[in-house]
């Protein structure tokens, strides 16, 4: 009877283990089922907020590179619109490393930095106020060569043609006519206001031995053009970086 008793007394503790152990175990399932969408929810903000962050660095790195190649590009155009003696290479080089590096890959910057001509590697690009200050030497000694008589002897020529552009006026001016003189004119009036390309393109028009003389200063004006050209490109690409951070 006793044994008997024992048993039924083992059973129902068992029954009432394995009914606690049910109950705890649906407890917590229901608990999970419960925390469930708020762990979701959780890991979906997280997962937002990495993109943000991704975002906002990536945006920041973008900023920082497109104002780093902005400096870079006024830099160069300081160097190169001043006089030589704060266009040196150095500077003029540490610039162009500069936007070359923080414009990896990007053909167009690579295509317009090798497109400038060599001078400006070397120091020789000349400012605009320098090239007008050349230009009235070159307009001399053109001068003397166009008043030298075609039939005197070389020597005899040159000192005519000096003193024949020493005692006479030059024209001035946008004057009308076709000859040497006129033309200098033209070209003079329009450096004066800063349109070297028409300046070049004036002075094209100029046939004979003067040619020869106005090559070193026609090749200056054109690394100039060049120059002005590739700094133009390069700003404006700089601009439209800015408005696609901006946008």
């Amino acid at each position: 009877e006793l044994a008997a008793k024992a048993t039924a007394i083992h059973t129902e503790l068992e029954q009432q283990l394995t009914t606690q152990v049910t109950m705890l175990r649906k407890n917590h399932v229901d608990q999970l089922m419960q925390l469930q969408p708020k762990v979701e929810s959780l890991n979906n903000q997280i997962a937002k907020f990495g993109e943000v962050v991704d975002e906002t660095a990536s945006s920041i790195a973008s900023t920082i590179a497109t104002h780093t190649v902005s400096h870079a590009i006024l830099a160069l155009e300081l160097y190169l619109s001043s006089n030589n003696l704060q266009a040196k290479p150095s500077n003029v080089l540490k610039c162009i490393d500069g936007i070359k590096k923080a414009c990896k890959g990007d053909e167009l910057v690579t295509a317009v930095i090798e497109s400038m001509p060599a001078s400006v590697y070397t120091g020789e690009v000349l400012s605009l106020p320098e090239l007008q200050v050349r230009f009235l030497v070159m307009k001399d000694e053109v001068r003397k060569a166009a008043l030298a008589p075609d039939s005197a002897p070389p020597l005899i020529g040159q000192l005519i043609g000096s003193l024949l552009a020493g005692i006479t006026w030059s024209p001035k001016g946008y004057v009308r006519g076709d000859g040497v003189e006129e033309s200098l004119a033209r070209a003079q009036y329009l450096l004066d206001r800063g349109k070297l390309k028409e300046c070049l393109s004036e002075l094209n028009q100029v046939q004979g031995y003067s040619v020869v003389l106005m090559t070193d200063w026609r090749q200056l004006a054109s690394d100039r053009i060049a120059v002005d050209q590739a700094l133009q490109v390069l700003k404006t690409r700089a601009i439209l970086s800015h408005k696609a951070l901006s946008a």
